[in-house]
């Protein structure tokens, strides 16, 4: 049983009666966008995958940073409680860690929200 193609009249006609583009096969055609559109869609894919991938990095960086300012502060209060530095120090130093701390602390709420 021989089934007709299901292609609308006028891009046949279309096709057919264009000077130049009759030469070419519209399968060939159909398969050169279809691939065009695949490959665009791969590349919205790797990118999304890979600002998942810096996000993640960002986190990971930012969390350590936390913990280390807080090592920091916490080394800070032993090298006062062993007068290793003057008081003065030990609040321009505390005041500056903690400042780095609460931007730290901040910027890591931006991925936990």
């Amino acid at each position: 049983m021989n089934v007709p193609a299901f292609h609308p009249e006028w891009i046949v006609t279309f096709w057919l009666t264009t000077p130049g583009i009759n030469k070419i096969d519209p399968h060939l055609v159909l398969a050169v966008v279809l691939a065009a559109i695949g490959v665009y869609v791969f590349k919205i894919r790797a990118v999304k995958t890979n600002k998942m991938e810096k996000d993640e990095e960002q986190f990971k960086y930012l969390l350590s940073k936390k913990n280390v300012i807080e090592k920091e502060l916490k080394e800070l209060e032993r090298q006062c409680l062993e007068h290793c530095i003057t008081d003065e120090q030990f609040k321009n130093k505390k005041r500056e860690l903690e400042k780095y701390l609460v931007v730290t602390e901040q910027e890591l709420q931006q991925f936990t929200l």
